[in-house]
């Protein structure tokens, strides 16, 4: 709030240059959104027949690896476990932190063959991380709520983490984090925690994907098509700076075309 006493101070916050943004998409997004489209977009073969499509190419290069990681909203995640937390069945609590885990494994798979500075430095932050904490969080949880009961373990010798994720999960079962506070609690707000625990990591990974993703685009090891695309979306951006000005445009050929209105002296 605004005391008003000064002209200056009266002019409303909604008219202010870049408070409204035709196109407020970022890099990260743009990349993100290719990459959806480019599962549409089928290879088709001499026969007529589909061969595959473009995923492949936001799979292995550093840059569009990184923009997707950091493009991803954490708010829907969020917003669903909140909505489930009070009353949804513990087992799928349990499976809302699996997911998590399942995501964080993919990015580090998809960093591993990418031999560049910044996505190795993203892969070992994501490894400490698991390895401190994370790993033994979901060893917890899996054996808590996702491998009740001797006969559903004698049925499957092996559960989710094990048959799912990387061995840097892997962790004796009958392995807990160490004891704290939070031991003696209900199992739901036990989950809870070992939730955001995981929702932090994620959020950790994203901001230094953003922070290495100019680092990433400096590289030589893009491959043609990826540099094109990468510099096409870059060039992009000289649009969407314009289309961005049209707001403020307008407000000016209001304010002092139509009105009459002049600076302040």
């Amino acid at each position: 709030m605004t005391t008003g006493t000064e002209q200056r101070e009266r002019f409303p916050m909604a008219l202010e240059p870049g408070y409204f943004r035709p196109d407020d998409l970022s890099f990260e997004q743009r990349v993100d959104m290719m990459a959806r489209l480019a599962e549409q977009l089928r290879f088709i073969d001499l026969d007529d027949q589909e061969d595959g499509d473009w995923r492949g190419l936001f799979a292995t290069d550093p840059t569009l690896v990184m923009a997707g990681i950091a493009a991803l909203d954490p708010w829907p995640l969020q917003q669903q476990f909140g909505r489930d937390a009070d009353s949804a069945p513990l087992e799928l609590l349990a499976r809302q932190v699996l997911g998590l885990a399942a995501r964080l494994d993919h990015w580090w798979r998809a960093l591993a063959g990418i031999h560049d500075d910044a996505p190795r430095v993203l892969r070992e932050r994501i490894q400490q991380l698991v390895e401190q904490q994370l790993a033994a969080d979901l060893r917890w949880v899996e054996r808590r709520f996702l491998r009740r009961g001797d006969e559903a373990a004698a049925s499957r010798p092996t559960g989710p983490v094990e048959r799912d994720l990387s061995r840097m999960w892997h962790r004796t079962i009958g392995e807990e984090p160490a004891a704290d506070a939070a031991a003696e609690r209900e199992d739901r707000e036990r989950l809870r925690e070992r939730f955001f625990a995981f929702l932090s990591a994620v959020e950790e990974v994203r901001r230094l994907a953003r922070e290495l993703l100019p680092d990433s685009m400096a590289t030589a090891n893009h491959e043609p098509a990826a540099a094109l695309l990468i510099a096409f979306l870059k060039v992009c951006e000289t649009a969407q700076r314009e289309v961005n000005r049209l707001p403020a445009r307008h407000t000016a050929f209001y304010y002092r075309d139509c009105l009459g209105f002049g600076p302040a002296p």
